[in-house]
Parts: C-alpha cells; sequence; structure tokens
C-alpha cells in the first residue's frame, strides 16, 4: 500500500519580498501594464486551465539526478486531485494511484504534488523505497517549477534537486493503453526474460539485456570484420509504443533508437530497415566466437575477468548453477566464520609473460576492505586449454583457505577455456570446464586503464 505523506499546503500567493520590489514607486515608468500579482495570478490559472484541460491526460518522462528516467501518465482534476500511472515498478504500471496537486507562487509558478503519490517513489529519502543511497534516494522532487512551453509540451524542474520534468499531451490510444495496464506488461517482460537476441540483416546475432533498476539496455554483437565483440549500453525510458533509447546505436546500416512493443503477441520488436524484427528469448548461454578469441586476448588485450560482487543475486550469463552454489556456499562460510567477512568482486588477473593467474577475492569486515589473494601458474595449450598450479596465498587468503576452497577447487583438477559470452551490459568473458560442463562461471571482462 502507497503510504501517505501530508506536506503543508501553501495559498497561491507571490512571495512579499517580490510583490514590494514591483510595486514599489521609485519615480519609473512600469514595465508591465499589470501588477506583480495579478501577472502571477494569471500565470496560475492559465498553467491550472492547461493541466485540467487534456481530456486523455498527460504523459510524462521524468529524468532523476541519478539519471533514471521514469515514465508517468497524469490525469489532473478541478476538484485537486491527480490520478496516475507509472512505470516505476509493476505495481505502479498496472493500476492508477491517486494523490493531491496544487499550484504555487514560488519564484516561478510551481506544481506541487502534495499528498504522497507515485511522483514522490523517486524522491523518497528511504533507499529501500527505490534503491538509491539512503538520504537522497534517486535525487527527485514532487515540486517543479515551469520552465517553458512548446506547442503541447511542458518543460518543468525541480525545486530541490533539480530533476527534470516533461508533459506531452496524451491521446486517447495512449490513456486506453495504459489503463488497460499494458505498462506493467511491457516491465514484467524486461524484468523477467533473460537470453534475448535478434537476428541482423546479415544474419549476425546481437544479445540484449536490460535492467529495470538501473534503467539501462545492453546489446552486443560480433564487429563486421569477425575479430571482435561489440558491447553498447545506453539508458532507456519507456513510452506508449515500446522503450527508447536515450543513444542510439548503429549496428549492419541501421540506427536503432528504440525497442517496439507488439501488444498481440506481447514481444518487443526492433525495426531493420522496413522491416520489423523479433526479439526472442534463447534459453542457451551465447557463445561469441570472433576471429581473436578471449584465451589469445587474455593477458594482454584485457588483464583479466571479474566476477561482480553479488553474483548469488544477480548473476551473469554464463554462471552456471554449480558455480552460483558455490559462490553462495562461500559467502555463507566467510559471514559466519570466524572473522565475519562479506564477499565482494573476485578478480582473475592473468599475466601473459609469466604464465600466472592471480585470483584477488576481496572482502570487507564492518567497512574495512581486505584482499584475500591467492597465485596460479598455467599452462597453455595451442587451442586455449588452461591447466592450473596452485603456488600460495597471501596471509589473509591463507586464513580462510577452506571457506574459499568451494570457488577455488576446480582450478586444482579442471581444465578450462576462456570464451565471450553474450547477453551482459559490457564484455563478458567466462570458465568453462572440460571436466565438469555443469561448472562454469563467468564476469566482466577488465579493461586496461
Amino acid at each position: 500500500m502507497i503510504k501517505r505523506m501530508y506536506i503543508r499546503s501553501l495559498n497561491i500567493v507571490a512571495t512579499a519580498g517580490l510583490l514590494l520590489l514591483l510595486s514599489c514607486d521609485n519615480g519609473y515608468d512600469p514595465v508591465f501594464d499589470e501588477s506583480a500579482d495579478r501577472r502571477i495570478s494569471a500565470a496560475l490559472k492559465e498553467y491550472d486551465a492547461l493541466l485540467t484541460s487534456a481530456p486523455f491526460g498527460w504523459k510524462a518522462t521524468l529524468r532523476t539526478g541519478a539519471g533514471l528516467n521514469f515514465f508517468y501518465h497524469f490525469t489532473f482534476n478541478n476538484d485537486g486531485t491527480v490520478s496516475m500511472i507509472s512505470d516505476f515498478n509493476e505495481t505502479t504500471a498496472g493500476g492508477a494511484g491517486s494523490g493531491t496537486w496544487t499550484l504555487k507562487a514560488l519564484q516561478r509558478p510551481t506544481l506541487s504534488f502534495d499528498t504522497y503519490s507515485y511522483i514522490h517513489l523517486p524522491a523518497d529519502p528511504d533507499g529501500d523505497v527505490n534503491g538509491g543511497a539512503n538520504g537522497e534516494g534517486l535525487i527527485s522532487d514532487f515540486e517543479f517549477a515551469f520552465a517553458r512551453t512548446s506547442g503541447d509540451t511542458l518543460y518543468l524542474e525541480g525545486v530541490q534537486k533539480n530533476s527534470r520534468i516533461a508533459f506531452f499531451r496524451a491521446t486517447e490510444q495512449d490513456a486506453a493503453l495504459l489503463r488497460g495496464g499494458e505498462m506493467k506488461n511491457m516491465l514484467h517482460y524486461i524484468s523477467t526474460k533473460e537470453g534475448l537476441q535478434f537476428t541482423l540483416p546479415d544474419n549476425r546475432t546481437a544479445t540484449i539485456a536490460f535492467s529495470a533498476d538501473a534503467r539501462i539496455m545492453g546489446v552486443q554483437y560480433l564487429s563486421a570484420d569477425g575479430t571482435r565483440v561489440e558491447a553498447f549500453r545506453s539508458p532507456f525510458v519507456f513510452t506508449t509504443t515500446g522503450i527508447s533509447l536515450t543513444t542510439p546505436f548503429t549496428v549492419a546500416g541501421n540506427s536503432i533508437q528504440s525497442f517496439l512493443w507488439d501488444r498481440e503477441n506481447g514481444i518487443y520488436t526492433v525495426q531493420q530497415g522496413s522491416a520489423a524484427t523479433e526479439i526472442r528469448e534463447v534459453n542457451e548461454v551465447h557463445i561469441f566466437e570472433p576471429s581473436v578469441p578471449l584465451w589469445q586476448s587474455i593477458g594482454t588485450t584485457y588483464p583479466g575477468i571479474q566476477v561482480p560482487a553479488g553474483s548469488n543475486t544477480y548473476s551473469l550469463p554464463g554462471q552456471s548453477d554449480d558455480f552460483l552454489q558455490a559462490y553462495q556456499q562461500t559467502a555463507d562460510l566467510l559471514l559466519n566464520g570466524q572473522y565475519r567477512l562479506r564477499l565482494n568482486e573476485i578478480n582473475y588477473i592473468f599475466d601473459r609473460d609469466k604464465k600466472t593467474m592471480t585470483v584477488e577475492m576481496y572482502v570487507t569486515q564492518n567497512a574495512t576492505r581486505f584482499l584475500c589473494g591467492y597465485r596460479y601458474t598455467y599452462k597453455m595449450s595451442d587451442d586455449g586449454a588452461l591447466t592450473f598450479t596452485y603456488n600460495g596465498a597471501n596471509e589473509n587468503g591463507s586464513r580462510v583457505l577452506l571457506d574459499v576452497y568451494s570457488l577455488l577447487g576446480y582450478f586444482d583438477t579442471d581444465t578450462f577455456r576462456l570464451k565471450y559470452i553474450g547477453g551482459g551490459f559490457d564484455l563478458v568473458g567466462g570458465f568453462f570446464s572440460d571436466e565438469n560442463p555443469g561448472f562454469t562461471f563467468s564476469g566482466y571482462v577488465i579493461r586496461k586503464n
């Protein structure tokens, strides 16, 4: 249930200082034909009429100070109530919420949402509400000053946090789609689907990943000459027709700005030339095989691979169930062990000349970070097969070796191959075991500084 927060309502009056300054008679001819209070009153009446006159409400795009974009649909009523739908989460996308609104005369005419509603969720200082930092939330507003208008578009600026919101008149079709819950369907799709792909006109495969929380899209594909994996990502915002990218990307001669929602089939499509190509879900991990494979670039072009913190909660493509089970076991043993450690990122750093791999396992105790380091030498066959020999650990690593052995033990017995994996937000590299096909793990390919 959406909680309710009462904010003290203010009468629509100009600040006393502004009125005094503009009403003083200092012997100059007046610049305006009307007094300041009349001009402000007229502007407020004009905006009031404008907001309530849209028969199908207003679509709006909110950009927060944290860089996230949210979609809203508002219907402003003459009685001071407002109904709204938002893509903030599936609850706000699936049913209209209500609140109240008023216009104020601050330094500029200002629209204030003065009871807690969907527009307050990004601004809530409780990080548990929106995933932002405690005390700041997503750095957003619920009071917006009118900045300018352009035709049927209104541009407003946040009063406290300087977020931005733009209003666009909605059509009857927009309103019907939103009230029918279609925004929830669009959001649910990207929140639950994995292994998304589409085929380029030249039959290359492009993989796609969406983060509904971070409002980020990532796409990957082989370069036209087949030598490397291209990785691109962009913020996005929902629209009534699908997903719009903040930054378009060009591939196979097509500039792609959006992914269109096929309401009848419940899928997204991408326009490539005159054809609409289906985005499909594929269960298998997609392996990219450029002419310069990852095992040839590791330790030279790329220093190594990083398994990010929290992989047991937000896993990457190529992290198998066996790996995630071992990862969770390691995290539990560290946390419940003598030193009460939290597992953070793990770096697998290669030195091609010395034929060494160092496992840099970072942990925290309270707010202090520690490095648990493990040293290996390796041999690499002509076709990229890697075998490892354990050469010891630093002091921290030695103290928790038994706790982390479920992750490290495979290096004592298995042969691994390094491959590029599609479906991440950046380049992803994976370790694939020859002896235990059920144990594969992956991380972001580390780039040189």
